[in-house]
């Protein structure tokens, strides 16, 4: 197989195409944006996957992955949603195997890793059901993040994690509370879009023919105004 399988699974022979490009050491997974940082085909039973990816120092510099030590590189475990300033997203995935299989007969050797990564980032998520999996960035570091048993189900969201790495080594661990033969666990990092970082509008469009009273909310700094606009 062309993704990252344990020594239990003997390796294909017939792999038309390798995620990471033919030459180790020019196409390194941390260089591909949009590109695939590590994929994981889930253990058998019941133990701890490490999934480990190194950033280095011109990949971190260019989108502003601070190293672990440095100021401003430390985050909480409770971070609101889109807040992230980070140029960057890095996406935690699980998918079904036989999909993953199926995208990666489709190509050859000569497609491109981001093309592949592409395709099966848009495959649906496929998690296990809640009660599971547990997820932690970092452990050990000032900023690491568990996600527990009861966060996930089948139709889960991929998991942002871009505020939790830096440069240099950083792992990943998934703590599988079951078997996960048949689960592929991926890294996908693509270039933020700007629009993502904006926040969902305070209020849905209304006709125009409908009279509403809208609440304006001006957030200054140390303050909160609430103004009533009537229309």
């Amino acid at each position: 197989m062309s993704y990252d399988e344990h020594p239990r699974v003997e390796e294909s022979q017939s792999s038309p195409v390798s995620l990471y490009g033919k030459d180790q050491q020019l196409h390194l997974p941390c260089h591909n944006v949009p590109g695939l940082w590590f994929v994981k085909l889930g253990l058998d039973e019941l133990g701890t996957l490490d999934c480990k990816f190194d950033i280095d120092h011109n990949t971190a510099k260019k989108w502003n992955l601070l190293p672990l030590n440095s100021p401003g590189s430390h985050h909480t475990d409770i971070v609101p949603l889109k807040t992230s300033q980070k140029q960057l997203s890095l996406q935690i995935c699980s998918f079904s195997r036989q999909l993953v299989d199926e995208i990666i007969q489709t190509h050859n050797s000569e497609t491109a890793p981001e093309d592949i990564a592409k395709s099966i980032f848009a495959l649906p998520q496929s998690w296990p059901a809640a009660g599971h999996l547990i997820i932690t960035i970092n452990p050990g570091a000032h900023n690491t993040r568990t996600w527990l048993p009861h966060e996930f189900g089948p139709n889960h969201p991929p998991i942002q994690i871009e505020d939790f790495v830096f440069e240099g080594n950083n792992i990943v661990q998934f703590i599988q509370l079951s078997g996960m033969p048949e689960t592929i666990f991926a890294l996908f990092a693509a270039e933020r879009v700007k629009d993502s970082l904006d926040t969902t509008p305070l209020l849905p469009l209304q006709p125009a023919n409908v009279e509403t009273i809208a609440i304006s909310i001006r957030v200054n700094a140390g303050s909160v105004s609430v103004l009533q606009l009537n229309s």
